[in-house]
């Protein structure tokens, strides 16, 4: 089993030495964690229950999950739009991400402000 968290931490700390040592400031730094990209499903989900654990490495944290295919597996039917998949999602990864980037910023907002609070009750 791959330890897909550990495995991202050990490359952003690679990535990081590698720009600093190249000039960039560290604090110009954002940390995508790549929803998607190379990953099944079950990893994307894992990094997105489990982003406290990059507040650690120093970088702001950026997630791009927005439509993207794994979020078919909790509605495979596809009766719920992707769009709205994407506004949940957001509204449980908010406290946890600096950026979050969305096609449907009207409904993430909407979402985040009305049921968020709901949520925490």
């Amino acid at each position: 089993n791959v330890d897909v968290i550990a495995n991202l931490k050990d490359w952003l700390s690679n990535k990081t030495r590698i720009l600093t040592e190249s000039g960039i400031k560290k604090s110009n730094i954002i940390f995508d964690v790549g929803i998607g990209f190379g990953k099944d499903y079950k990893q994307s989900l894992l990094i997105l229950s489990k982003l406290e654990e990059f507040k650690d490495v120093g970088h702001k944290i950026y997630v791009g999950h927005s439509r993207k295919s794994f979020l078919n597996k909790f509605e495979p039917a596809n009766e719920i739009d992707r769009d709205s998949l994407t506004a949940i999602m957001a509204s449980k990864i908010y406290d946890y991400c600096d950026f979050i980037r969305v096609h449907n910023v009207r409904l993430t907002k909407f979402i985040i402000n009305n049921f968020m609070s709901i949520a925490k009750l």
